[in-house]
C-alpha cells in the first residue's frame, strides 16, 4: 500500500490505480474462496459430529434399556431364589406345623439345603418325633392305669382260688409220700400257681412303676430252666426248644422273677406261632453294654399291621390269649432300664 498504492494516488497514476485494485480483488476473493472452503470444512464436521451425537443417544437409550432389562431379569431371577429357597421351606414348615397341629404327629419336614433351614426342620422333626412319643405314652399310661383299675378289681377274686390250690398243693406235698416224679409233679404245680399270682401282680404293675428286687442273676440260666420247664410239659410233635449252650453265663443285676416271667412269655409266645416240628431258639448276648435276650421261632411273624399294637394290654392274635403277655415284659424290661 505504501510502496505501490499510496504513490500512484498521489501521482494519480490511474493504471497503476487499477493494477493495485485487480490485485487486491484477487487477495480478497481468494480469501473468500479460503474462508468458503473453512466454512465448507466446518460445515461437515458439524454435521459428523451432531450425526455421532445422535448415534451416542441411541446407544445410551439401548444401554439404559437394557440396563433396565437386566434389572428386571435379575430381580426376576432373585425372586425365584428366594421363593425356591425361603418362601417355599417356610411354607412345608408351616405346612408341616399344622399338620402337626391337626394331630398328624408322623408329619416330617424337609426344608432343603440351606443350613439354616435344614437346621430348623431338623429341630422341628425333633419336636414331633417327641411330641408323638409323649402322646403315645400318654395313651400308653392311659390305657394302664384302665388295665391296673380293671386288675385291682379282679386280683382279689383271682388270688383266692390260687391261694387254695397252693395251700392243698403244699399240702399234697407234706403228706401224700408220693414218689419222686409225683412230688416233681406236685412242685411244677406249685411253682406254676406262683407264677400265675406274679402274672396278677403284673396286671397291678402296669398302672404303676414295676417294683424289683435287683441282684446278681445268670440270664443263660434263667433261660435254660424256663427252656426245661417248657420240654418237661411239651406234647408230642411239638415244636424243639433250643436253650443256651451249658457253657453260655451272662450275669447282670436285676429282678431275677421278674426277667424269668419275661422269658416265659417271649417262649410261649413262640411255641404258640411254630409249626408242628419247628424250632425255637432262646439266647443270650453281651452287645456292648446291653445284654440280650433272643427267642426265635419259624412261625410267619408279626404281621405289618398288627406290629404297632403289639405291645397294647388286651390285644392279642390268639385265639385264647389275654394280651398281656407282651405288655407285662415291656413294662418290666423298661424297669430294669431295657
Amino acid at each position: 500500500f505504501r510502496a505501490t498504492l499510496l504513490p500512484a494516488l498521489l501521482r494519480n497514476d490511474r493504471k497503476e490505480i487499477r493494477e493495485s485494485h485487480a490485485r487486491t480483488e484477487r487477495v480478497v476473493d481468494g480469501a473468500v474462496r479460503l474462508t468458503d472452503e473453512v466454512n465448507h470444512h466446518f460445515e461437515g464436521r458439524s454435521a459428523q459430529a451432531l450425526t455421532h451425537a445422535e448415534g451416542l443417544r441411541v446407544q445410551a437409550r439401548a444401554i439404559v434399556i437394557g440396563c433396565f432389562g437386566l434389572a428386571i431379569v435379575a430381580a426376576a431371577a432373585i425372586a425365584l431364589w428366594l421363593t425356591r429357597s425361603i418362601v417355599r421351606p417356610l411354607g412345608r414348615l408351616s405346612d408341616g406345623a399344622t399338620a402337626v397341629a391337626k394331630g398328624e404327629l408322623a408329619t416330617r419336614v424337609d426344608a432343603g439345603r440351606i443350613e439354616e433351614f435344614a437346621a430348623l426342620a431338623e429341630a422341628f422333626n425333633k419336636m414331633a418325633g417327641d411330641v408323638a412319643s409323649r402322646e403315645e405314652a400318654l395313651v400308653r399310661s392311659q390305657r394302664l392305669a384302665a388295665v391296673g383299675q380293671l386288675a385291682a378289681g379282679v386280683a382279689h377274686e383271682i388270688n383266692n382260688p390260687l391261694g387254695v390250690i397252693l395251700g392243698y398243693t403244699q399240702l399234697l406235698i407234706r403228706e401224700s409220700g408220693a414218689d419222686e416224679a409225683t412230688l416233681g409233679d406236685l412242685r411244677i404245680i406249685e411253682d406254676e400257681a406262683h407264677q400265675c399270682q406274679r402274672i396278677v401282680q403284673a396286671l397291678l404293675d402296669l398302672a404303676r412303676p414295676v417294683k424289683l428286687t435287683v441282684g446278681e442273676v445268670d440270664l443263660a440260666e434263667i433261660a435254660r430252666s424256663v427252656v426245661s420247664r417248657f420240654i418237661e410239659s411239651s406234647r408230642p410233635g411239638a415244636a424243639s426248644i433250643v436253650p443256651p449252650s451249658d457253657g453260655t453265663a451272662l450275669i447282670v443285676k436285676g429282678d431275677e422273677a421278674k426277667l424269668r416271667q419275661v422269658v416265659v412269655n417271649l417262649v410261649q409266645n413262640a411255641i404258640d406261632v411254630s409249626p408242628p416240628g419247628g424250632t425255637v431258639a432262646v439266647d443270650v448276648a453281651l452287645i456292648g453294654s446291653d445284654a440280650v435276650v433272643t427267642v426265635s421261632d419259624d412261625g410267619p411273624g408279626i404281621a405289618p399291621a398288627d406290629r404297632a399294637r403289639a405291645f397294647e394290654p388286651f390285644f392279642t392274635t390268639k385265639a385264647k390269649g389275654t394280651g398281656l403277655g407282651l405288655a407285662i415284659s415291656q413294662a418290666i424290661a423298661e424297669a430294669h432300664g431295657g
